[in-house]
């Protein structure tokens, strides 16, 4: 069976191409995961800022003891944070007995 050359280049060149579009693809590929991509963040609106604050535990002993310390003085403050300490454990022990 003999070969005929002019084919035979053909088909290489279409091989050749197609191997051509690929590696080009790849790299372009490659080339997007290594460049950074910048993160562009909005601001965050103060109703999500409260709403993250109120999830966040301890919140209200922290408030409490701000709060104490700067309207009822530190010995007062004291007292206060006693009592909010030992109200937000109650409160934490009871939510998680009811949700078992």
């Amino acid at each position: 069976m003999k070969h005929d050359p002019r084919r035979h280049q053909e088909h290489r060149a279409v091989i050749l191409e197609r191997m051509a579009m690929t590696r080009a693809q790849l790299l372009s590929a490659n080339l997007a995961l290594r460049t950074p991509h910048r993160a562009i963040r909005a601001g965050v609106p103060a109703v999500n800022v409260m709403t993250s604050l109120a999830d966040t535990p301890y919140v209200a002993l922290v408030l409490a003891a701000g709060l104490a310390a700067v309207v009822l003085g530190p010995r007062k403050a004291i007292g206060t944070l006693a009592r909010t300490s030992v109200m937000a454990w109650l409160t934490r022990s009871a939510r998680s007995v009811f949700q078992r």
